[in-house]
């Protein structure tokens, strides 16, 4: 094999598989406590499963809906937009994550057809694989050190988001709601939903960093 393939071949290895990496890092790190939605990739659900966790989220929302209606109409829209912000970014590494897995694949297909083409030998083979382990036990390190960032923070969110819902549930059992009060905390509900959001797209960017940096 001559020197330009084996780069080109390596590069294009590491490249899809670092990107996995970084995909599946960032899209299972943890998702909005809100809607119930606690994995994204649906890890071996079956159908039923799959049934019952959209009818928790959908009844989540339900309630979440009436009660900004009800106590803050004007963050409904708002509310909206963050639910859609949410969908929109879990099913883009939904797609980009199906479309990686197919990527490997057929890199894997391509690997094995230049060896068994005699384009590279055994050793060869091996000297790129353990090359490519190499770059991604680094990467996958500081990939690990984001992820702990990230979790840290999202559960700040979920934490909070906690103590608003059972803070609002106390205030609906008093015997005189306070209105006012409870348009406060779903206003400090809908900036929580955004932060989590925000969080996604923030410790994404720094996967993708640690990836550019080691030239991916």
């Amino acid at each position: 094999m001559n020197k330009p393939k084996e780069e080109k071949l390596m590069k294009k290895k590491i490249f899809v598989i670092v990107l996995a990496i970084v995909m599946i890092v960032s899209i299972s790190a943890g998702v909005m406590a809100a809607t119930g939605n606690s994995d994204t990739l649906g890890k071996g659900r079956n159908a039923e499963e799959e049934l019952t966790r959209q009818e928790k989220i959908a009844r989540a929302h339900r309630r979440m809906m009436y009660m900004f209606n009800e106590y803050y109409p004007e963050g409904v829209e708002g509310l909206l937009e963050v639910w859609e912000d949410h969908r929109e970014f879990h099913e883009g590494a939904w797609e980009n994550r199906q479309a990686i897995i197919e990527a490997m694949k057929e890199d894997r297909e391509e690997i094995k057809a230049l060896y068994e083409s005699g384009e590279i030998d055994r050793a060869e083979a091996r000297r790129l694989i353990a090359e490519l382990r190499g770059n991604i036990t680094a990467m996958r390190t500081e990939f690990s050190d984001v992820t702990e960032e990230k979790q840290a923070a999202q559960q700040l969110v979920r934490d909070r988001l906690e103590e608003v819902r059972e803070e609002i549930k106390g205030l609906l059992d008093s015997e005189e709601v306070d209105a006012e009060a409870i348009q406060e905390l779903l206003v400090e509900t809908l900036e929580l939903l955004n932060q989590h959001v925000d969080n996604d797209v923030l410790f994404h960017t720094q996967y993708l960093e640690i990836a550019a940096y080691y030239g991916y």
